[in-house]
């Protein structure tokens, strides 16, 4: 689900032209069947996905106004829990109200960071956050850890990642390569057009883990 208006999860999934219609906006207008909004994404048997829009930005603003707002995305979800083995929600990085919207929805939660020190500070005041929001509003979520991604070959990258290591539990590691950021822009990811790349055999463990969390939990 892509539940930025960045859209970016909707480009690099096959969609370069904006989906002007059935897009997740209809899920937080409430105007809409959710099985209307999955689209398949062609280089993957078995995945699909809601797209998003750069219009997004402007329901978000409109959702502060309205009733039940934190919930918008949790009970459009419900119907598809039985359908799917796994629901993946991409999130824009700041704290809005469409990250509030997927916090809610989500049984567990992964973090993606930059070995940089303007990121993990970001980082360390999203997990306050979202730790505040769980105790006020009783939420279930667990916090499965922290991808550091883009990771470059300098002394501070590794200095970081140390303090990173000390403070969260690390789900993978993924070098900043040029034929990472191509698959992006094909539409094909890495781990489909070279299986047995460095960063596709950190992804392939990352998805174990996420099964063995599931099916134990």
């Amino acid at each position: 689900i892509d539940n930025d208006p960045q859209a970016s999860l909707t480009f690099i999934s096959g969609y370069q032209t904006p989906i002007e219609k059935n897009n997740i906006i209809d899920i937080y207008d409430g105007c809409a069947d959710i099985h209307d909004l999955i689209l398949p994404v062609e280089c993957c048997e078995n995945l699909f996905l809601i797209p998003s829009h750069i219009n997004l930005s402007a329901m978000e603003l409109s959702l502060i106004s309205k009733v039940n707002r934190e919930y918008k995305l949790q009970r459009a979800l419900a119907p598809l829990k039985e359908e799917y083995d796994f629901i993946l929600i991409d999130c824009p990085p700041s704290l809005n109200m469409l990250n509030v919207n997927a916090v809610v929805s989500a049984d567990g939660i992964i973090c993606c960071c930059e070995p940089k020190v303007m990121a993990v500070q970001g980082l360390l005041l999203y997990n306050k956050t979202i730790a505040n929001l769980k105790y006020e509003m009783n939420l279930n979520y667990t916090f499965l850890g922290v991808v550091i991604t883009r990771i470059g070959a300098g002394k501070d990258a590794k200095d970081i990642m140390e303090v990173m290591e000390k403070n969260y539990p690390i789900l993978g590691r993924s070098k900043e390569l040029v034929i990472t950021s191509k698959g992006d822009i094909d539409g094909i990811p890495l781990v489909i057009s070279n299986p047995s790349h460095i960063n596709s055999l950190m992804y392939k463990q990352m998805a174990e883990k996420i099964i063995d969390w599931r099916d134990n939990s």
